[in-house]
C-alpha cells in the first residue's frame, strides 16, 4: 500500500510542478491572461483530483473495515460514492460555464490548466511505474 500511496503524491506533486512550468511559460509566451487561465484550470483539476482521491480512500476504508468480502460493503456506500463522483463532474462543468460567460479566459490556457493531472499520470507512471512493476513481479516470483 505504501508504494500507491507514493505514486499518488508524486502524481500530486508533478501535477502542481507542471502546472507552474506551463503558468511561466504561459506568461512568457502569451500574457498574464493565458498564465491565469492555466493557474485557474489547474487549481480546478487539481482540486477535483484531490477531492476525488479523499473520497477514494473513503470507500477504500470501509472496504477494508469490512474484512475478507469487499462485497459486504453496503451497496448504499457504493453508490454514495458513485452519486459524490458524479456530483462533483456537473458542479466542476457548471463552474466551468459560468467561469468562461463571466469571465475573460484564454480556452487554450485553461483546457492546458487541466491536463496537468493526466500528464502527470504519463510522467510518473512512465518513470515510477516500470520501477514499482519490476518489484512487485520479483516478489511474486
Amino acid at each position: 500500500m505504501k508504494e500507491d500511496q507514493t505514486l499518488i503524491q508524486a502524481v500530486i506533486l508533478t501535477s502542481w510542478l507542471i502546472v507552474i512550468v506551463f503558468i511561466l511559460a504561459g506568461w512568457y509566451v502569451q500574457g498574464e491572461q493565458f498564465a491565469l487561465s492555466t493557474l485557474i484550470g489547474g487549481i480546478l483539476v487539481n482540486g477535483s483530483f484531490l477531492l476525488l482521491k479523499k473520497d477514494i480512500e473513503q470507500l477504500l476504508n470501509k472496504v477494508s473495515m469490512a474484512g475478507i468480502s469487499p462485497d459486504s460493503v453496503s451497496r448504499a456506500e457504493k453508490i454514495r460514492f458513485f452519486i459524490k463522483f458524479h456530483a462533483r463532474l456537473v458542479v466542476f462543468g457548471l463552474l466551468l460555464i459560468a467561469l468562461v460567460a463571466k469571465c475573460p479566459v484564454n480556452l487554450v490556457g485553461l483546457a492546458l490548466g487541466m491536463a496537468t493531472v493526466v500528464l502527470s499520470v504519463v510522467v510518473v507512471v512512465l518513470s515510477k511505474g516500470k520501477k514499482l512493476y519490476s518489484k512487485l513481479r520479483l516478489r511474486s516470483v
